[in-house]
């Protein structure tokens, strides 16, 4: 076996292949040490580009202490905690039960529930339950999909166009904001595409071979099946990175090598994938529940009787988010607006129910007489079908308004973008402008007219990350997740330098970045 090894070995590790998976390591290693300078607390990140329209975390590190020690979740306690062991976590279960709790606020129960094992990271690195920080998760999963993005232009031998995505990526002053100074979950959207590239970068040309391996042939139908378990992983933390499924099916879509069969079955499979996966990790989640409610059983606790979202609400978002651009039916970026609009139908609805739609908390327990768990006016029954028939029916009677506001919206998000250019900890290098947003009209144009299909479709990948400003509210920075732009910055770089080396000559076809 060893002698076949060696065999295999001395045929392939030519000088050639050495060289090149030297500058490979040497890549990935600038890379990682690169990205760990952002880390450090003398770092200079351009602030000013971070998301204020959302909470993202709430109280999820209260939650923390408890799953650490004792693999409880949710549990936290208010009262102060003295020992970061589990000897007393054990102690607060036992002597002060009335001081624990299952939800505070709407941590638990508003849905991305997985967003409270991200404290597991710094937990390992440093052996705390106590004051644990989401910011190195973030670091590793950031820093390892540029690695990723690296390795896999790298494979198809492009790896100085590789290189200059990354650098434009891992220079991103929102994403470096929101990786390395933020006690957030903003990240993910950007991360989970980077990684998503990474993982079909190679399925959009065809790459012709004399003799295609096994892996080759395979690599597909792996990559429907990762990328939808990928996304199913990540919407635990935050629920925008779903749209990149339609980034992934593009991929597929466009295969045009394949037969229409294959193609159907690749966007089914990522489909499953998806599905499967959330099943499995909303069961994960509500057999954590189930377990921390008998813990809190055992010891007399207050054990939450309420309901639990699995993700976040969706109809109630779309209200508030109206109000980024409507000045004719009274939506507002308020939730409270959103109660009292809802309050007249919902209270026909639930006769005799005492609601006040001026106030988030209503005056009610879910868990009376301990009342420890608040009911919310969100949590009225029927709230999120007044709000769906609300949305509808004003869409339905004046679509022209309803149009007139998504052209406002990507007119921001076409013209709010976030600066390009190279950023180190000690400084940075940055252009911005209008200009960078809406010179990705004219570089698709010049694209389709190219017959660039590869090119076309990298630039059209990050598009989903554009679909939250779009459809949903496109103020308090939420145009800043996209990265359209960047896209178009970098193709607009690779066909300069095209341009540069090919001046002069014709060409009837070309590939990938030109050649």
């Amino acid at each position: 076996m060893i002698g076949r090894f060696a065999a295999w070995a001395r045929a392939r590790m030519t000088p050639a292949v050495l060289l090149r998976l030297l500058v490979l390591f040497v890549l990935l290693f600038g890379i990682a040490k690169w990205q760990r300078t952002f880390a450090e607390d003398a770092s200079k990140v351009a602030p000013g580009h971070g998301v204020t329209a959302s909470t993202g975390l709430n109280e999820d590190k209260h939650f923390f202490f408890f799953l650490y020690h004792l693999n409880l979740y949710p549990i936290a306690t208010d009262v102060p905690i003295v020992w970061d062991t589990a000897d007393e976590a054990k102690r607060l279960m036992r002597e002060q039960p009335a001081k624990l709790r299952q939800d505070q606020g709407t941590t638990f129960r508003s849905g991305d529930r997985g967003r409270t094992y991200l404290f597991f990271v710094d937990a390992w690195l440093h052996h705390r339950g106590l004051n644990a920080s989401v910011k190195p998760a973030h670091e590793i999963a950031f820093t390892l999909s540029l690695m990723a993005l690296m390795i896999s232009f790298w494979s198809i031998r492009r790896t100085a166009a590789g290189l200059f995505l990354v650098v434009l990526l891992g220079s991103n002053p929102f994403q470096l904001w929101v990786v390395f100074k933020q006690e957030n979950v903003f990240s993910w959207s950007i991360t989970a595409m980077i990684g998503l590239l990474a993982l079909h970068l190679p399925l959009m040309e065809r790459r012709r071979s004399a003799s295609p391996s096994k892996l080759s042939r395979y690599y597909p139908w792996i990559a429907a099946v990762a990328g939808g378990f990928f996304l199913a992983f990540v919407r635990n933390f935050r629920s925008e990175p779903s749209a990149l499924i339609f980034s992934i099916w593009l991929v597929y879509i466009t295969m045009t090598w394949l037969s229409k069969r294959t193609r159907a079955g690749l966007v089914f499979i990522s489909l499953a994938a998806l599905w499967i996966g959330t099943q499995a990790s909303t069961a994960f989640f509500d057999k954590k529940l189930e377990q921390s409610k008998a813990a809190m059983a055992t010891v007399h606790g207050p054990v939450y009787a309420g309901p639990v979202a699995h993700f976040h609400e969706f109809w109630h978002a779309v209200w508030c988010g109206l109000g980024d651009f409507d000045t004719k039916y009274g939506y507002q970026w308020e939730d409270r607006a959103a109660y009292r609009s809802a309050d007249t139908e919902l209270k026909k609805r639930n006769p005799g129910l005492e609601l006040d739609p001026n106030h988030w908390v209503q005056p009610r327990f879910w868990d009376p007489p301990t009342n420890r768990y608040e009911v919310y006016y969100f949590e009225t029954p029927h709230y999120h079908e007044v709000v769906r028939d609300k949305i509808l029916g004003d869409i339905k009677k004046d679509p022209l308004w309803y149009l007139n506001i998504l052209k406002q919206r990507v007119g921001r998000t076409l013209t709010e973008v976030t600066p390009v250019g190279f950023a180190t900890a000690e400084d940075s290098y940055y252009i911005e402008g209008k200009i960078l947003g809406l010179l990705i009209i004219p570089l698709a144009l010049l694209l389709v007219w190219g017959r660039r299909w590869a090119h076309l479709k990298l630039l059209a990948f990050s598009g989903p990350l554009s679909a939250v400003p779009i459809m949903l509210y496109s103020a308090g920075g939420m145009t800043n997740y996209s990265t359209f732009h960047l896209f178009a910055f970098w193709l607009l770089g690779l066909l300069a330098v095209e341009g540069a080396r090919t001046m002069g000559k014709r060409r009837s076809r070309f590939r990938l970045f030109g050649t």
